[in-house]
C-alpha cells in the first residue's frame, strides 16, 4: 500500500514565481537555477542533492516567500528521507502560514507519511482538510481510500464507508480493496447482508480471509450448512486458528458434539478471551464428551456473568464438578446457580442440589436452612418429598445441634421420627455445652432431651449427665438423685458409665462428709472394673478416695494397703499417697516406719506441695519421741527454705517449746515473739503471747511482760463477754442460719474491733456466711481483711474467694494479684495448679503475653494437671506464637487442642492451623482443616465462617476466582450477624476478587 506520490505543482505558483524573478537583476536569474534545479532534483527523489541545492539558494538570501517555500521543500526532502524530527519541522512550517498557498500540498504529503507509518489518528488530521477539487483525479482516488482507511482504523464506520464508495465503483487501483473494507465493516456492524453482496461484487479478486468472513456471516444467521461449505474450503495458514473455531462452533450448531470437540481441542488461542457462547459451547462439548475436568476449565469463565447463560453455567459447573468429585467446588457452583433467576427449573435443580450436596458435605446447618427456603420456594417441586427426607436424615447425623434444634422447636406437630431426632439432638447438644464448660446451659438440653424418651439408653445417659453436672456446681443430693436414676434404668448396665457412677457416688456422698457410704461405693467402682491402662488415672483416684475413706473411718491397716497400691502403681505421683500412709504409721504408733516412710517424701519429692508438711511431722514425730535436737533441726528447715508455709507459725513455736523445756529461755522468748510480731491476730500469735507471759512470770519480771505486751500493743485478753459473743454468732453459722450469723459476727467485729480475740476468724466466718447469702461486696470487705493479715490459717480460702471472684468479675489485676499471692502458700495440688492457671489467664486477658506464656509453660510439665487446662495453655501458647510469628511452634501446639479436646477451642485451633498451613502454602492441607472444621465443628459459627473466607483465600491463590467469589457470596447469604466483623471482612474480600479478576487496563496512548 505504501506508494511514493509526485506532487505536482501548481501552474499558478509557477507563473508568480517566473513573475517575480523577471524583475530581478542577474544575480537573482543565477539564484533562480539553484531553486529550479532543487524542485527538479526533489521531483526525480533525489532528494538529498535537492536539500544541497534549496540550501545554496538559501544562501543567497531570495527573500521572505522564496524563503518559506524553500525551506518547505527542504522538509520535504528530509521527510521523504525519513530524518529524525522531519515530520515535526513540517508540521511547524505548515503552523507558521497555515493560508500559504503550498499549505494544502504540504499537508497531503504529512498525511501520506503518517499514513504510510501507520499512525491514522495523526494522518486523518491533515488528510482531513484536503479538497478533492485541489488535486488531480489520481490523488483523489489515493485520499478517499486512504481517509476511508483511517477511519476504519479509528472505528468512525460511517465515516469510512461514505469514503471508500467514492472509490468502489471506479477503475482505480484502490478500487478492490474500497470495496472489500466496505464489505468488512458492514460484517463488523453485522450489516450481514450489505457485506455478503459486496464481497460477492469482488468475487475471487478478494483476499483469502474474506471467505472466513463469509462463513462466519453465514453462521451468524444460523445457515449453518452453508457456512461449511465455505469454511471446508478455506485454507489459511495464519487464521488456522479461527478455522478450527469456526469449524468446531459450525459441527456444534449441527449437533456434531464429537466433531465439534476435535476442532475445539485443535484451538491454541486463548479460550478465555472468547465471548460467552463461544465458550459455553467449548466447555458443553466437553461436558457431553464426559470430559468433566475439561468442562469446569471452561465453564467456570462464565459462571460469574449475569445471564441465563451465566445461570446455565454455574449450573453445569456444579454437575461437572460433581462428577469429577469435587463436591466442596460444585456446591459453590450450585449456589450461584439458585441465586440468578432467568430460568426457575434451573434455579429450583440448583437450589435442590445445594441444599443435597451440603447434606453431603455435612454442612448441616447451611443444609438445613437451604431446604426450608426450597420448600417454601418451589413448594410443589418433583424433588419435593426428597427434600424432606433429606432433612429427616440430617437431623440424625448433624453435628450442628443447636440450629437443628432450633428448626425442630419451629415446627407445629413432630412426627415419631422427628421426636426421637429432637431427643438425640438435645442430648447431643447438652454434651457439647458440658465439653464447654457451660453447665447451666447443658442442664436445660439434658432436660430438653426427657421430653420424648424415645431411647431408654439416652434417656439413661441424659440422668447421668446431669448428675454430673449437679456435683460440679455443688448439689450433691441432686447429683445423688439423678445418679441413682441413671443407675437404676435398665439401659445403664449397658454403659461404660455403670461402674463410674459408683465413682461419682462415692465423690457425693465424700463432699457431704459421709464416709461410711462414700467408702461403699468406692469399694463398688473397684470390684467392677479392672486396673488397666485405659482406666488407669480413674481407678487410682477412686483408689486415693477410699484410702482417704478408710483412713476416716478408722480402718488404719485397709488405707495403708489402699495407699500402698497406689504407691507402688503411680509412685512418680504418690506424694500425696506416702504422705498419708505415714500419718497412719503415726496413729499406729509405729514412729519409725512413720518417719522413714516421711523421709522418702523429703528425699524423691523435693518439690512437693506436701513437703513443708512432711518435715513437720517428722519434726513432730521426732519431738514426742524425745529426740529434741533432732526435731529442732527440721523444724528450722521449714523456717529457713519454706517461707510461705502454713506450718511457719507452728515451728517457731516448737523451737519455743524445746527451748523452754531446755531452760533456753532467751531463745523461747526470740521464737515466740517472732511469732506474735510476724503472726499477729492468729491463734498462733495468743498460744506464743501465752507463753511468753508464763516466762517472764517465771523469772519474776512480770513488768517485762507488761512492758512487750503494751510495746505491740496487745491487750488483747479473752474475756467472758467476747467469747459469749464470739461462740454464739459461730452456733448461729454451723447451724446455716448464715444471714443471721453474718449480723452477729457485725455486732461481734463492730463491738470488739482489733481487740477482739476471735478477730480474724470472725472476719473469716462473716465474709463466708455473706458470700453464702449473695452478699458479695461485703464479703469481698472481710475476705480482703483475712487476705491482708499474713500466714494465718484461713489465709488460703480467702485466696481461693478473692481471686475467683475477682476474675469472675473481670477485675483481672486484682484476681492475678490474689491467685500469685496463692500459689506459693497453696495446701493442695488442686490448688497449686488452679493458681497458675489464674495467672495464666489473667496475664492473658491484661495482654501481658510474655507472664501468660510463662505460667502456661510452667503448668505444662504438672501431671495432675486437668485435661481441659493443659488443652487451655497450650491454646494460650499458640496465639501468642502464632503472633509473633512462630509458625512452627505454633502449630505444634494447636496440633495438642485439637488432638485433646472437642469444643470452641478445637474448632478455633482448627481455623489457626489451617491459616498457618495457609501461610506455608500448604493448601490443600489448609482445606482439609476448614472442611473438618465446617463439619466436626458447625455449632461454633463464628470459625466456621473465619474458615471459609480463608478458603477464599485459597481460591484466589489458586487464581480460581469464581470459587472464591461463590464462596464469600455464600457466606453472605446464610450468615447474619452484622456485629462481629466478618460481613464486612466478606463485602471487602468481594472488592478484592472484583480487581484480582478484572485487573484495571493501563491504556497506552499515541505519542503526539
Amino acid at each position: 500500500m505504501r506508494k511514493v506520490v509526485k506532487f505536482v505543482i501548481s501552474a499558478a505558483i509557477l507563473c508568480l514565481t517566473l513573475q517575480a524573478f523577471s524583475q530581478k537583476t542577474k544575480e537573482y536569474t543565477d539564484a533562480i537555477t539553484h531553486f529550479e534545479h532543487g524542485k527538479m532534483l526533489y521531483a526525480k527523489q533525489e532528494y538529498v542533492p535537492a536539500i544541497q541545492e534549496f540550501k545554496t539558494f538559501l544562501t543567497l538570501k531570495p527573500g521572505p516567500n522564496f524563503e518559506y517555500e524553500t525551506n518547505a521543500y527542504v522538509a520535504l526532502c528530509r521527510l521523504k528521507l525519513e530524518k529524525q524530527n522531519a515530520s515535526r519541522d513540517l508540521s511547524q512550517i505548515i503552523r507558521d502560514q497555515p493560508a500559504h498557498a503550498l499549505t494544502k500540498e504540504l499537508n497531503f504529503e504529512l498525511g501520506l507519511f503518517y499514513f504510510n507509518d501507520t499512525k491514522y489518528s495523526r494522518a486523518l488530521k491533515y488528510l482531513d482538510t484536503i479538497n478533492a477539487t485541489d488535486i488531480n483525479k489520481d490523488q483523489r482516488d489515493e485520499l478517499a481510500f486512504k481517509l476511508g482507511y483511517c477511519y476504519f482504523k479509528t472505528n468512525e464506520y460511517e465515516k469510512a464507508k461514505k469514503e471508500f464508495i467514492k472509490v468502489m465503483n471506479g477503475e482505480s487501483e484502490y478500487a478492490i480493496e474500497a470495496n472489500y473494507y466496505y464489505g468488512y465493516q458492514c460484517y463488523i456492524l453485522k450489516d450481514y447482508p450489505c457485506a455478503l453482496a459486496t464481497f460477492s461484487k469482488i468475487g475471487n479478486k478478494g483476499p483469502k480471509t474474506m471467505q472466513l468472513y463469509i462463513a462466519q456471516i453465514y453462521y451468524e444467521q444460523e445457515e449453518y450448512n452453508k457456512a461449511f461449505d465455505v469454511i471446508k474450503n478455506v485454507s489459511l495458514t495464519k487464521q488456522q486458528d479461527e478455522i478450527e473455531l469456526l469449524t468446531g462452533k459450525i459441527q456444534y450448531q449441527l449437533g456434531n458434539r464429537s466433531v465439534a470437540l476435535i476442532h475445539f481441542d485443535k484451538y491454541i488461542g486463548d479460550v478465555s478471551k472468547l465471548d460467552p457462547q463461544e465458550i459455553f459451547q467449548f466447555a458443553n462439548a466437553n461436558y457431553e464428551a464426559g470430559r468433566y475436568e475439561k468442562s469446569t476449565s471452561y465453564f467456570i469463565l462464565i459462571a460469574n456473568e449475569n445471564s441465563a447463560l451465566g445461570q446455565a453455567s454455574s449450573y453445569c459447573l456444579g454437575v461437572s464438578d460433581v462428577k469429577s468429585n469435587h463436591k466442596e467446588r460444585a456446591i459453590n457452583a450450585f449456589g450461584e446457580a439458585k441465586r440468578k433467576d432467568f430460568d426457575k427449573k434451573i434455579m429450583e435443580a440448583a437450589a435442590f442440589n445445594y441444599a443435597k450436596l451440603a447434606a453431603d458435605l455435612q454442612q448441616n446447618s447451611t443444609a438445613v436452612t437451604a431446604i426450608k427456603d426450597f420448600l417454601q420456594e418451589f413448594p410443589k417441586s418433583e424433588y419435593s418429598n426428597q427434600a424432606k427426607s433429606l432433612m429427616a436424615d440430617i437431623f440424625l447425623s448433624t453435628k450442628n445441634y443447636k440450629a437443628a434444634i432450633e428448626v425442630l422447636e419451629d415446627i407445629d406437630e413432630l412426627t415419631s421420627e422427628t421426636k426421637l431426632a429432637y431427643q438425640e439432638l438435645t442430648f447431643h447438644r447438652g454434651e457439647e455445652l458440658f465439653l464447654n464448660n457451660e453447665y447451666q446451659d447443658a442442664q436445660l438440653f439434658f432436660k430438653k432431651s426427657l421430653k420424648y424418651p424415645k431411647d431408654a439408653r439416652i434417656e439413661a445417659l441424659a440422668y447421668f449427665w446431669m448428675a454430673e453436672i449437679a456435683f460440679k456446681v455443688d448439689d450433691y443430693d441432686e447429683s445423688l438423685n439423678l445418679m441413682n436414676r441413671f443407675m437404676s434404668n435398665g439401659e445403664s448396665s449397658k454403659s461404660k458409665n455403670k461402674s463410674y457412677g459408683y465413682y461419682s457416688m462415692g465423690y457425693n456422698y465424700l463432699k457431704k462428709k459421709d464416709y461410711p457410704k462414700a467408702q461403699n461405693y468406692f469399694e463398688k467402682y473397684k470390684q467392677n472394673e479392672t486396673f488397666d491402662d485405659q482406666n488407669k488415672a480413674t481407678y487410682l483416684d477412686n483408689s486415693q478416695r477410699l484410702a482417704d475413706c478408710y483412713f476416716l473411718n478408722k480402718q488404719y491397716n485397709k488405707a495403708i494397703n489402699e495407699y500402698g497400691f497406689i504407691i507402688k502403681n503411680n509412685y512418680k505421683n504418690a506424694d500425696y499417697a506416702i504422705f498419708q500412709q505415714g500419718m497412719l504409721y503415726g496413729l499406729q504408733d509405729r514412729h519409725a516406719e512413720k518417719i522413714n516412710v516421711l523421709k522418702s517424701i523429703q528425699s524423691d519429692f523435693t518439690k512437693s506441695i506436701y513437703f513443708d508438711d512432711a518435715l513437720y511431722q517428722i519434726g513432730r514425730e521426732y519431738l514426742s519421741l524425745g529426740n529434741n535436737s533432732t526435731a529442732e533441726n527440721f523444724f528450722k528447715l521449714i523456717i529457713s527454705q519454706h517461707d510461705y508455709s502454713p506450718y511457719l507459725a507452728d515451728s517457731y513455736l516448737k523451737l519455743g517449746l524445746i527451748n523452754y523445756n531446755q531452760s533456753n529461755d532467751d531463745y523461747a522468748l526470740r521464737y515466740y515473739k517472732t511469732v506474735v510480731e510476724r503472726f499477729p491476730k492468729t491463734t498462733s500469735s495468743q498460744e506464743a503471747l501465752s507463753f511468753i507471759e508464763i516466762i517472764y512470770t517465771s523469772q519474776n519480771k512480770p513488768e517485762e511482760y507488761f512492758k512487750y505486751a503494751e510495746q505491740i500493743g496487745s491487750g488483747i485478753r479473752l474475756s467472758y463477754q467476747d467469747s459469749v459473743f464470739y461462740n454464739r454468732a459461730m452456733k448461729t453459722y454451723t447451724a446455716k442460719n448464715f444471714r443471721g450469723a453474718s449480723s452477729e459476727l457485725e455486732s461481734y467485729i463492730t463491738k470488739f474491733g482489733e481487740k477482739g480475740y476471735f478477730i480474724l476468724p470472725a472476719n473469716y466466718y462473716k465474709a463466708e456466711a455473706d458470700y453464702y447469702t449473695d452478699n458479695e461486696n461485703e464479703a469481698m470487705k472481710h475476705y480482703e481483711y483475712v487476705a491482708a493479715q499474713d500466714h494465718n490459717e484461713f489465709l488460703e480460702k480467702a485466696l481461693i474467694k478473692l481471686s475467683s471472684t475477682y476474675f469472675y468479675n473481670k477485675n483481672y489485676e486484682k484476681a492475678l494479684e490474689h491467685f500469685a499471692r496463692m500459689e506459693p502458700i497453696a495446701s493442695s495440688k488442686s490448688t497449686y495448679i488452679e493458681a497458675i492457671v489464674g495467672q495464666m489467664r489473667c496475664n492473658y486477658a491484661m495482654e501481658k503475653l510474655e507472664d501468660a506464656k510463662q505460667k502456661a509453660v510452667q503448668l505444662l510439665p504438672i501431671e495432675e494437671t486437668p485435661k481441659e487446662y493443659l488443652v487451655e495453655a497450650n491454646m494460650y501458647l499458640g496465639r501468642i506464637q502464632l503472633k509473633d510469628n512462630k509458625l512452627r511452634t505454633a502449630k505444634y501446639h494447636f496440633d495438642y487442642v485439637i488432638n485433646g479436646s472437642r469444643n470452641e477451642l478445637t474448632a478455633e485451633a482448627l481455623y489457626r492451623r489451617a491459616a498457618i498451613l495457609f501461610i506455608q502454602m500448604d493448601l490443600d492441607s489448609a482445606r482439609s482443616d476448614i472442611y473438618k472444621l465446617n463439619e466436626d465443628f458447625s455449632a461454633y459459627e463464628y470459625w466456621v465462617v473465619k474458615g471459609f473466607i480463608l478458603l477464599s483465600d485459597i481460591y484466589v491463590t489458586e487464581k480460581d476466582y469464581f470459587q472464591a467469589k461463590a464462596t464469600i457470596q455464600s457466606i453472605m447469604d446464610n450468615y447474619t450477624n452484622e456485629e462481629d466483623g466478618l460481613l464486612d471482612e466478606c463485602r471487602a474480600k468481594l472488592k478484592e476478587i472484583d480487581n484480582f479478576e478484572n485487573p484495571k487496563e493501563v491504556l497506552e496512548l499515541e505519542e503526539e
